[in-house]
This record gives C-alpha cells, structure tokens and sequence, in this order.
C-alpha cells in the first residue's frame, strides 16, 4: 500500500513515525495515539483513510497530507475533522496530493461535482443553474 511506500521513507531519512490502520487492535491504536501525543522524537503518524476517518481524536497533528483522494469527499472531511476539532490549539494545514494527469483528477473533479450537488440538495450555497444543468450534472454521477 501506499503507506508502506512512505513509511520506507520516513526510515531512510530518520524520521520517527508510528502508523495506524485497520489492521491494529483497539488497545493498540490507543497506545499509537497516545505515544504520538507524547513521544517528541515521533513527529508522523500514518494513518490510513478507514482506520482514521471516525472515533478517533488527532489535535496532537497539526498537519494533515491526503495522499489518495477518495470518490466519497465526505470520507476525506471527516478523516480531517481527526486532526481540526474541538481541543485543537495550533493551526492546521491540510495538503492534498494528487498525481497530474491521472485518474486522481478525475475523482477530484467528481468529488467537486459531489459537494456541490449536496450544496444544491441540501439548501446550502451554491451555484445557480436551471433544472436541466442539475439533472445533466446529477446522471454524470452515475
């Protein structure tokens, strides 16, 4: 996975690091969370998408790199939400990678159509457009 690639080189050039995903028990996921809020030599933490996307608390990062963009945009805002939440002391910065000329591009400009589609449906701001650039712009979804 696309996390064993960058813990490679996270090791190459001394970076300490602690990872989390799906494959950690419960009480091992609490021991990474809470060595990460108080070891000073860790200054990464891995985390892939599904394993850091609910019920856990991050206001110890205050970076945040989205190295695979998701089709659900959802998904990505709440794995953020870990890191920006409620206890967070220190500003936040969030960076996504996306790979030029790739199918990335492709799941960002979905990811866009998305949110604003949810905009539209749920009453939020959003771009005026008649009902026949809603339903061209809702079947380019499917």
């Amino acid at each position: 996975s696309y996390l064993d690639l960058i813990e490679i080189a996270l090791k190459d050039n001394g970076i300490g690091f602690l990872r989390l995903d799906g494959k950690l028990s419960v009480s091992a996921r609490t021991t990474v969370l809470n060595t990460f809020k108080s070891d000073p030599t860790i200054s990464v933490c891995l985390v892939s998408i599904k394993a850091g996307g609910q019920g856990l608390n991050f206001t110890a990062a205050s970076n945040v790199f989205m190295m695979e963009p998701q089709f659900n945009p959802g998904v990505e805002m709440q794995a953020v939400d870990r890191v920006h939440r409620l206890g967070q002391k220190r500003n936040v910065k969030i960076r996504k990678y996306i790979m030029a000329n790739s199918f990335e591009e492709k799941i960002v400009e979905l990811q866009e159509k998305k949110i604003k589609l949810a905009n539209l449906a749920t009453g939020g701001k959003a771009v005026k457009q008649d009902a026949k650039e809603i339903f061209q712009s809702l079947m380019s979804l499917f």
